[in-house]
């Protein structure tokens, strides 16, 4: 019996070594590591730290359109607490879309965690039934990520699995915005939508280029919090 205790506690260490990034739970808190595929997550996976793309429940941020065909548009990220996904914590992530002079509608909604590694993933999808629908690792399938831990140009990843993303430059310049990370995602499809996101250290995605499979396309732009 000692020696069953002593390595048990053994592996106990060993899990809270591998997650010490978002600290230890115990029976107070009611965490414990969640494995999901090749990835861990963290009592803390609904707190996204990822540099690239910080968020917490509670978050509002606002992009308008600000050139070619959304100009006056408007598009919302707002995120609240999601429901567990086999026991793993999740941010939930709203987007509602205003056309210039209309009412905000809703245009998707997904449940994120972020690993123990940082890389964000999608976990579920609502779809048009209101149903959350799993997605990559939830899934049994490849991860499903949107933003990736130290992102490097050449890098690939999937958000869904038909749209693939990469990483195009990791030091781009915009107007105002220096040393921007630049990445594409493409779908799949004869006439694909593209992508083209810039992302701010310490701040998250700050412009949006579309180019639209039905010849329609411009550019979004984050407003001040």
């Amino acid at each position: 019996m000692k020696r069953i205790m002593e390595m048990t506690a053994a592996m106990t260490v060993g899990i809270c070594l591998a997650v010490m990034v978002a600290g230890c739970g115990n029976s107070e808190d009611g965490w414990f590591p969640t494995k999901l595929g090749d990835h861990i997550f963290a009592g803390n996976s609904d707190e996204l730290t990822n540099p690239f793309f910080p968020a917490k429940a509670g978050d509002v941020i606002n992009f308008a359109g600000t050139s070619g065909d959304f100009i006056g548009d408007r598009y919302t990220w707002t995120f609240t607490a999601g429901p567990s996904v086999q026991g793993v914590k999740t941010l939930q992530e709203d987007c509602t879309y205003t056309v210039f002079g209309g009412t905000p509608a809703p245009a998707f909604a997904s449940l994120l965690a972020q690993d123990v590694q940082g890389n964000v993933h999608i976990l579920a999808n609502r779809n048009e039934a209101g149903q959350w629908v799993p997605s990559g690792v939830a899934a049994g399938k490849a991860a499903t990520l949107i933003m990736i831990t130290l992102p490097a140009t050449g890098d690939v990843f999937h958000p869904d699995e038909s749209t693939s993303g990469s990483v195009i430059s990791t030091n781009e310049v915009k107007p105002g915005y220096p040393g921007l990370l630049h990445t594409r995602m493409t779908t799949s499809g004869d006439a694909p939508d593209v992508y083209d996101d810039y992302w701010l250290i310490g701040v998250g995605q700050v412009l949006s280029e579309w180019t639209l499979g039905d010849g329609t396309g411009g550019t979004w732009t984050r407003l001040p919090d």
